[in-house]
């Protein structure tokens, strides 16, 4: 059964199919230039649009299909089902000939073979595969008065601070309030900084082995 390709990617995916072999030979060699993975899918689609406009042109909405036909392309089954569905769609809405139709399944092939494509949509699938994602963060702090009696002189004060947590569940934004008190903040720092100690400590040991790091940080 074909599944539902958008029709800005199925356009996109014609004029791929269309796509001189020249230009799209440059745009394939400059893809394959890159060897740094990337992990944000927002970054991956604008390396993809931009290997794609070092190559003398512009397809609209190519970056973003490719982008969401890569994050299949590495599962075996579903996959082949999406890059089926991309075939028929096309073909389908677009008029492809039986010979533009197989290239475009060859060009589809040779882009989903590419170490960039596969490690950086690998990667961004386990960055995403948990409960909850964090998105943003923001801390607001406030002064709050404490009476014992209604109207009293004689009060007193406390600081309070408001950790707000933006996250994503299940594609969804989520929003979690945290109360902290200044103890409460040290102890947060202390353990983001044991948390960046471990993680350049984990960098130099792959570095040595010459593994490397998708987004890496410096």
């Amino acid at each position: 059964m074909a599944l539902n390709i958008p029709k800005k990617h199925s356009s996109a995916f014609a004029q791929l199919a269309k796509l001189d072999s020249a230009v799209f030979e440059a745009f394939l060699d400059r893809l394959q230039s890159r060897n740094q993975p990337c992990l944000h899918l927002h970054e991956m689609e604008r390396r993809l649009t931009e290997d794609l406009s070092g190559a003398n042109v512009t397809i609209e909405s190519l970056g973003e299909a490719l982008v969401a036909f890569a994050l299949t392309a590495f599962e075996p089954w579903w996959g082949s089902e999406v890059q089926k569905s991309i075939l028929i769609s096309t073909s389908k809405e677009h008029q492809l000939t039986d010979e533009q139709a197989v290239t475009l399944d060859e060009r589809l092939n040779r882009i989903a073979g590419l170490r960039f494509v596969q490690v950086s949509a690998k990667s961004a699938m386990l960055q995403v595969s948990h409960d909850l994602v964090f998105n943003s963060s923001r801390i607001a702090t406030d002064l709050r008065p404490v009476f014992t009696e209604p109207l009293e002189s004689n009060w007193a004060y406390l600081v309070i601070h408001q950790l707000r947590l933006s996250c994503r569940r299940n594609g969804e934004k989520e929003e979690i309030y945290i109360a902290l008190d200044d103890h409460d903040l040290e102890e947060l720092e202390q353990t983001i900084l044991r948390a960046r100690a471990k993680a350049s400590l984990l960098r130099s040991s792959f570095k040595e082995r010459q593994i490397e790091e998708v987004d890496g940080k410096s």
